[in-house]
């Protein structure tokens, strides 16, 4: 749920006249130089860097973020579709928890929820607010859970701001993860290219936005290891949100990975020659 654009979540709020504090204005612009000044670059288990600007921002707005984002209001439709496909009592992954908003939201309709995220100061509110949620700083690059260790796992706004070679070998750590017939939500940004977005509140700062088709994404999808089952579309209600349509993809595991079914076909052929 984290990666809508939080400057821009504050500067529309605080133009409604709502919730003003000039002094959290100050206190961001300083963490962003302080956070700068250290030269600090997350280093990923594919030899990429996740950008230092995204890193930066969600730290520095975290207190922010979870005062005025508010999960379920206006993607309850996609949390109760991807919910639709999962029993009661699945344990879930929250890739890209941020605040955690989102993990309560499904804790609260019966999952087992953890949560993981890049930022260290999101995750420090998400332990905060939501004490009964594991919550946990981590690069799902890195990951190495076991094959089935998770029922589900969903990724809301959570991995767009990667490139996009980045973002295959994501979705490839993420079915390694789940087991055949297991669930993977994602939710990604419409449109054609990569584009770097201003953010209005952080003079000079931009942050990568890898766009996708919806062809882009369910192709991607098949050759991750997955089976699309139900697709989601809906349009930004406000200037909260990024100007681009919203995607849902919700998949399931196939009973193989693209690559080694391929393979086990070729191995068929042969000894059938043979």
């Amino acid at each position: 749920m984290r990666w809508q654009s939080i400057c821009l979540v504050t500067e529309t709020v605080d133009n409604m006249g709502e919730k003003q504090n000039p002094s959290s204005h100050l206190s961001i612009s300083t963490s962003l130089r302080e956070r700068r000044s250290r030269g600090r670059i997350a280093r990923s288990a594919t030899g990429g860097s996740v950008p230092e600007d995204v890193i930066e921002v969600y730290d520095a707005l975290a207190e922010v973020y979870a005062d005025h984002y508010e999960s379920g209001n206006p993607d309850r439709p996609f949390l109760n579709e991807f919910l639709s496909h999962l029993r009661r009592g699945a344990r879930l992954l929250d890739v890209g928890c941020g605040t955690g908003s989102g993990a309560k939201y499904f804790s609260d309709h019966g999952m087992r929820v953890e949560g993981i995220d890049l930022s260290r100061s999101m995750i420090e509110v998400a332990r905060r607010n939501y004490p009964h949620i594991r919550f946990t700083r981590k690069d799902m690059r890195n990951s190495n859970y076991r094959t089935g260790h998770f029922d589900a796992i969903w990724a809301g706004y959570s991995l767009f701001h990667m490139g996009r070679e980045d973002f295959k070998a994501v979705l490839k750590r993420i079915r390694k993860a789940l087991a055949p017939e297991d669930i993977f939500g994602l939710i990604m940004q419409e449109g054609k290219g990569d584009v770097q977005f201003p953010e209005p509140l952080c003079p000079g700062k931009s942050l990568l936005v890898c766009l996708y088709s919806m062809e882009e994404l369910t192709a991607l999808l098949s050759t991750a290891g997955f089976n699309v089952i139900a697709r989601k579309r809906r349009g930004p209600v406000s200037e909260l949100e990024y100007p681009y349509q919203k995607l849902l993809l919700v998949s399931q595991a196939a009973s193989q990975p693209r690559r080694e079914a391929g393979a086990q076909r070729a191995a068929s052929k042969t000894a059938v020659k043979t």
